[in-house]
């Protein structure tokens, strides 16, 4: 497929704009370097101290009080987390077909689902 002028054109503009930008972009991305460096240098000792702390505090290998085969919770209750689909889903609402089974959608016809429908002749 052949190029046009328009895009030809364009991107030798572009070209020429990223040379043209190419020391002031050193220059920025030096600075916000320096900065950075600085900031974490200072911030460093701090983090440190507070993930260390934090750490401690946490516990691994609690009980979960969620039920794994139903999902629930201890009282019964979905966490909060989960989506109403799968809420459904778990308690057997949304059944999904068989293997083997066709579903509804699979180009099969249906039943008229509409008054409308049922008087209509084609």
């Amino acid at each position: 497929m052949a190029k046009s002028l328009r895009s030809k054109f364009k991107r030798k503009m572009r070209t020429l704009k990223r040379e043209k930008n190419a020391g002031k972009m050193d220059k920025m991305l030096a600075t916000v370097v320096a900065k950075m460096t600085e900031h974490e240098g200072g911030q460093d000792a701090v983090m440190r101290e507070e993930v260390s702390s934090t750490v401690d505090k946490m516990e691994s290998g609690g009980k979960s009080s969620l039920n794994l085969k139903t999902m629930k919770k201890a009282d019964g209750n979905y966490p909060s987390w989960m989506s109403a689909k799968k809420k459904r889903e778990l308690r057997g609402e949304l059944i999904s077909p068989q293997p083997g089974e066709r579903s509804s959608r699979g180009g099969q016809s249906t039943p008229p689902s509409s008054p409308k429908e049922e008087g209509r002749t084609d």
